[in-house]
């Protein structure tokens, strides 16, 4: 009996990890587009049945930059950032959060 029981949760954790492995790659992806001089688009894939995708937009100023929406997660919002250093040197100096 313990050696069933054993067996099934096994299969349970490998079913699980299967899953997050196939499911987690596109969860949150970011991508970037330029919309103008100085302005870029951020795109995050939706985040399976929990909606929370989104676009944020940054403005880059002389002084810094302009970003609208922080995104749903904490890890996308630290993608964008990354992205941002790609593109320019300047600091966020300012957030709008629209919702």
């Amino acid at each position: 009996m313990v050696v069933v029981c054993a067996r099934r949760a096994l299969l349970a954790v490998l079913l699980l990890v299967g899953c997050v492995a196939a499911f987690g790659a596109d969860y949150g992806t970011v991508t970037a587009r330029k919309v103008a001089d100085n302005v870029y688009q951020f795109s995050t894939s939706d985040y399976g049945d929990v909606g929370m995708s989104g676009n944020s937009v940054a403005i880059i100023g002389t002084d810094g930059v302009l970003l609208f929406d922080s995104t749903g997660t904490p890890a996308s919002a630290r993608t964008i950032l990354a992205e941002l250093k790609k593109i320019t040197r300047q600091p966020v100096r300012y957030v709008v959060n629209s919702h």
